[in-house]
């Protein structure tokens, strides 16, 4: 992971930050963490990302451009933001430039297979991954009861794969829902400053988006 302090000017050092800032650089490496896996999960489901290989993007690169760019910028923070929430929105604009900068230059290809971009995500080698990804089917699968305890690493995998591909189809709106609230675990009023929703408008996308999900992985 790139050094969190590696964006931050010299000319910020022994500055006295207020409080929701100082919590924010002692949680340095909670934050760019959390700023990567966002990248990774919307550079992942991004139609654009045809033109370039997901694993080619240095998610840990952008997450601590973001991260410094946020410490930097934050008397341009609006008061009812959060710093967590300012440096997301910083990790999303640049993605969203390095995304339009590769599609511009590069051939088009189609999508990558589901199981590719899960891998590129992190999700297929890391439990706590699976898991949160598991549980968008999990009204599925406690009817059926496929998936338990005893289920074999084959068939978590297809599910999992089962998922991502309907995950996929969604509207992108209600995907970047989805990808933000559940798979990043971040609040609803974090995914409605991020998408420039309410927060009413989050929990109905929500929900729809999960209906959608569960009764895809049921077919």
């Amino acid at each position: 992971m790139a050094d969190s302090t590696a964006e931050i000017s010299p000319d910020e050092v022994g500055v006295r930050l207020p409080r929701p800032w100082q919590d924010f650089r002692a949680a340095a490496p909670r934050m760019l963490a959390l700023a990567e896996r966002c990248v990774r999960h919307a550079v992942a489901h991004d139609s654009r990302a045809a033109s370039v290989r997901v694993a080619s993007i240095d998610a840990a690169g952008i997450a601590s451009a973001a991260y410094g760019w946020a410490l930097a910028e934050r008397g341009a923070m609006p008061s009812s933001a959060t710093p967590v929430q300012w440096m997301l929105r910083r990790a999303i604009e640049l993605v969203d430039e390095r995304l339009e900068a590769a599609d511009a230059h590069g051939a088009r290809r189609p999508p990558a297979p589901a199981e590719e971009r899960l891998r590129a995500m992190g999700v297929l080698d890391d439990e706590s991954e699976r898991a949160r990804w598991l549980d968008l089917a999990a009204a599925e699968c406690e009817m059926t009861g496929e998936i338990g305890a005893g289920a074999t690493a084959t068939r978590d995998t297809a599910r999992l794969v089962a998922v991502e591909e309907e995950i996929q189809r969604l509207p992108e709106r209600r995907r970047r829902v989805v990808e933000l609230r559940l798979l990043d675990d971040l609040t609803t009023e974090d995914a409605a400053f991020l998408l420039e929703m309410t927060e009413d408008e989050v929990r109905r996308e929500l929900a729809s988006a999960l209906k959608a999900i569960r009764l895809g992985v049921a077919r």
